[in-house]
């Protein structure tokens, strides 16, 4: 079987899996699937895992702080990842972060 068809084949699995509302293992044994294989063609296929919501990856973001905003930190300028809150970078900051 040529790639595009095992992919197209896939495809159509993922979508009676999806439009099934079951939980994998069980869709997976009903439908004579192997669970892991049905994973992994998830990610492939739609970057996601079983429950629909994208693969979480870490995004960096390079942040440079104006020399009037400094105050204890060591240097002006570190790295936070993507999802680190707003409002607690802001806070680090204005140097109102209580750490105990």
């Amino acid at each position: 079987m040529a790639r595009a068809e095992i992919r197209q084949q896939w495809e159509t699995r993922i979508a009676a899996f999806r439009a099934s509302g079951e939980k994998a293992t069980h869709w997976c044994k009903a439908n004579q699937v192997n669970r892991r294989q049905l994973y992994n063609w998830l990610k492939r296929i739609e970057g996601t895992g079983v429950s629909g919501a994208p693969s979480k990856r870490t995004a960096w973001v390079h942040v440079e702080i104006a020399p009037e905003l400094e105050t204890n930190l060591p240097s002006s300028s570190f790295i936070i990842s993507s999802d680190f809150s707003k409002r607690i970078m802001e806070m680090i900051c204005r140097n109102t972060v209580n750490w105990s």
